[in-house]
């Protein structure tokens, strides 16, 4: 049996070539895509540090200080509305009544803090016044205190001069006699002639009975009282001594004592240490 003969067959030639070329070109975009993404990222990579903006702190301060401002007023503003929104037609008046009477006390609040105030002032005038009147009192009391501090040495003094005379022995005559005349005692013994003299508030020892007579020349007789005492070593020296005092028509007495007999004038314990 003869086979049949078919027909010349169908031809997908042309549909592959539209589908080989239709992905080439999609090939082709992509290709295009990943080179020019590429390079912009190297181009971005790239990019110089001069490009970078410096920001300058002291604007970002102000910056930020404005926007702390702003806060404050958007605060400030929604507090005001907030309180606006509490008053209606209904509440006015006594929105009004609350907003005066907060303002009387307010006032009065005001005033006395100003009395506060200048009785405070008052206060300070008065309490300068009373440290100036303290201050005075003590250098009032400084000064009488060192008065009293120069009384007790002196008083300390005087014990110490009391002491001395109750530890001596002899006999201790006053400087004056009266207000115009005044002690001078003269003692005489073997050393020679002793003389203590209340007027010039010395005391002179001399060797012989003729210096006393320079001295007599150098100190007047006026004015003076003049006591001898007369040891029985010194009788000697007691008739040169009288002449001279009888010359100088001078106010004497004397006094017979035993030898080594104590006496003295107020001065000499004033001025002893």
């Amino acid at each position: 049996m003869s086979r049949r003969s078919i027909g010349p067959g169908v031809s997908f030639f042309a549909f592959q070539d539209i589908i080989t070329a239709v992905v080439g070109i999609f090939i082709l975009i992509t290709l295009t895509l990943i080179l020019e993404l590429n390079q912009r990222v190297e181009s971005a990579s790239k990019a110089p540090d001069e490009a970078i903006p410096i920001i300058d702190e002291q604007k970002i301060i102000a910056i930020e200080q404005q926007s702390t401002d702003l806060q404050l007023q958007y605060d400030l503003r929604l507090e005001q509305l907030s309180e606006m929104s509490e008053i209606t037609v209904l509440n006015r008046d006594q929105k009004l009544e609350e907003a005066n009477a907060a303002r009387i006390a307010s006032k009065q609040q005001f005033e006395n803090l100003q009395k506060m105030v200048v009785d405070l002032d008052l206060q300070l005038v008065n309490q300068d016044r009373i440290n100036a009147t303290l201050e005075s009192e003590s250098n009032q009391l400084s000064a009488q205190k060192k008065q009293i501090e120069e009384l007790e040495t002196i008083l300390a003094k005087l014990a110490n001069h009391k002491n001395q005379i109750k530890g001596k022995e002899g006999l201790l005559y006053r400087d004056q006699v009266d207000t115009t005349n005044f002690v001078c005692l003269i003692q005489l013994n073997d050393a020679g002639v002793t003389i203590k003299d209340a007027a010039s508030q010395t005391v002179k020892q001399l060797s012989t009975a003729r210096r006393f007579t320079s001295w007599l020349q150098t100190n007047t007789a006026r004015n003076r009282h003049f006591l001898i005492l007369v040891e029985p070593s010194g009788i000697d020296f007691f008739e040169t001594i009288r002449e001279e005092l009888q010359d100088a028509n001078a106010i004497y007495g004397f006094d017979p004592v035993e030898d080594g007999h104590q006496a003295s004038l107020t001065f000499e314990w004033e001025s002893a240490p």
